[in-house]
């Protein structure tokens, strides 16, 4: 469960760092509070959640246009296999593949600029 919570990206609430202290006369209260951080997984984030949830976004939406642009390559390929030689049907095949490709390019200059936009928001905060 942890494990599906941090690829879907969904983090756990900031109340680790507020509710850490609470309770600590009793035991109960501290296995409790231990127990839930051991399943939840980003309990002690706190203020970087923001950031968390922006890296985990981009990761998820990156994989999903990589996925699809290798789909999109592999069924290129086969349309300029089946082609055999025909010249309409295998620059339509080629235009599939470029633009296959540049979407690719697409995605991963859109991740670099989110991650530098995240590490300028890190700087400014810090």
């Amino acid at each position: 469960m942890k494990l599906l919570l941090a690829i879907i990206g969904i983090p756990a609430a900031y109340a680790g760092s507020v509710l850490k202290g609470v309770g600590s006369a009793n035991p109960g209260v501290v296995t409790m509070w231990n127990e839930i951080c051991s399943v939840m997984p980003f309990c002690d984030v706190g203020t970087a959640a923001p950031v968390m949830i922006g890296l985990k976004l981009t990761f998820s939406i990156l994989l999903f246009i990589g996925s699809a642009a290798v789909a999109v390559l592999i069924y290129a390929a086969i349309r300029i296999i089946i082609s055999r030689g025909n010249e309409e049907g295998l620059t339509e095949a080629k235009k599939v593949a470029i633009y296959a490709g540049l979407g690719i390019v697409l995605a991963i200059l859109a991740d670099a600029i989110v991650l530098y936009a995240i590490g300028l928001v890190n700087l400014a905060a810090a």
